[in-house]
């Protein structure tokens, strides 16, 4: 089960060796707990935003088309579409890829004139990440497509870091460095450091596409002989 934020909270107190107890919630905090607090919450989104495709990012976006309306919104968590995921009806045999084109490329030379409704083959990632599709539906489809949700600041006692819960620790040690760097701590800030390049390591093998090879204890590279 992750760690709710007041969790990871509570413990970030206990490993700077804060004393008293708590904090018994993340809101309405003063002084040391209140920075504690706000560390732990920007250490998540430091983390989460160091790139737009992290696995544990990766959602799946599918929405019924509407006949005549080429306009479709982009889902409320959306963060980065993966460009070559969208298609219609995948699950039918009569499934149609969706190619991708130019916003400023459909401005020029698709946008204008009298439109007939058909069966969309091309799709536009317009510059605020909705979506258009070209030409305009004739009847409903399914479109669906791959994206990657984009992480928002943890600010209730229950909210949960979109990051997998075997890396609790990253998000502590990144939150002590900037707890260091106040209390002029410069050991804590080495064992903080330490922790966090390795944890890094582990997390960008896991969920970032091409690592996957630095996760294996062995290599399957064969060597000939000249």
């Amino acid at each position: 089960m992750s760690s709710t934020f007041l969790e990871l909270c509570q413990l970030m107190r206990q490993e700077c060796g804060v004393g008293g107890s708590g904090p018994p919630t993340v809101t309405g905090q003063t002084g040391m707990l209140a920075k504690l607090v706000s560390w732990v919450a920007d250490a998540d989104i430091d983390i989460c935003t160091k790139y737009l495709d992290w696995g544990f990012l990766h959602a799946e976006f599918s929405r019924p088309t509407v006949a005549g309306t080429k306009d479709v919104s982009a889902p409320s968590d959306f963060g980065l579409w993966d460009e070559d995921s969208f298609f219609l009806n995948y699950t039918t045999s009569a499934y149609q890829k969706l190619s991708k084109l130019d916003y400023f490329e459909w401005r020029s030379s698709y946008r204008n004139g009298v439109k007939s409704n058909q069966k969309p083959t091309e799709i536009i990632i317009k510059p605020n990440k909705d979506l258009i599709l070209e030409p305009p539906p004739d009847i409903e489809y399914t479109l669906t497509a791959d994206y990657y949700k984009t992480a928002t600041k943890m600010t209730a006692n229950t909210s949960v870091s979109l990051i997998p819960t075997k890396f609790d620790r990253l998000i502590i040690a990144r939150a002590k460095m900037w707890y260091a760097e106040h209390e002029n701590a410069p050991e804590v800030m080495q064992g903080a450091v330490v922790e966090y390049k390795e944890l890094m390591g582990r997390l960008e093998s896991l969920y970032l596409r091409g690592q996957e090879p630095n996760t294996m204890g062995h290599s399957h590279m064969v060597i000939v002989p000249e």
